[in-house]
């Protein structure tokens, strides 16, 4: 089992808690928004009916475990992978790289899931830059597999070859 932490809980944040937690992992899922907090758990209940009806979901519930955080220390502070799932904007994930990585594990691997931002700008401020990388998921999330892997400038080889493994 792999600590997983999902940093936003947007549309596509829940979602990629809601596979890592499918799939056995435990997420920490954080968010400053309190509001959107509180309606994580509706929208797993929703993903796991939609996942039954589609045939999708062999269990009646997912085998690992999802946390609802509101301090970023505390979600990302045993984490083997982050996934950043917040807003487009070059400004608030470049602030949050810089505190993320200061308070997760030097071995941890930090991902952006931007669509259009450079994601060499994204870390420039952040420390261990070498263990961040782009890693967007497709939608919709439970249906496709696949993940689309971007190295910023500072990716290390051995950062791509590690993954989730």
């Amino acid at each position: 089992m792999v600590c997983i932490a999902v940093l936003g809980c947007g549309l596509l944040g829940v979602k990629i808690a809601g596979e890592m937690a499918y799939h056995g992992h435990k997420v920490k899922l954080y968010d400053s928004n309190l509001t959107a907090l509180n309606a994580v758990y509706d929208k797993i209940e929703e993903d796991k009916e939609w996942m039954k009806s589609e045939g999708l979901l062999s269990n009646n519930t997912f085998i690992g475990q999802i946390y609802c955080l509101s301090r970023l220390e505390d979600a990302v502070k045993h984490a083997d992978f982050v996934f950043e799932a917040v807003v487009d904007d070059l400004p608030i994930k470049q602030d949050l790289f810089e505190r993320v990585t200061q308070c997760c594990p030097p071995n941890c691997i930090v991902a952006t899931n931007t669509l259009r931002l450079d994601i060499t700008a994204i870390v420039e401020r952040a420390t261990n830059k070498e263990r961040t990388v782009g890693l967007r998921f497709l939608y919709p999330v439970y249906y496709i597999p696949e993940v689309e892997i971007t190295p910023g400038g500072f990716t290390s080889g051995k950062t791509i070859e590690t993954g989730l493994y």
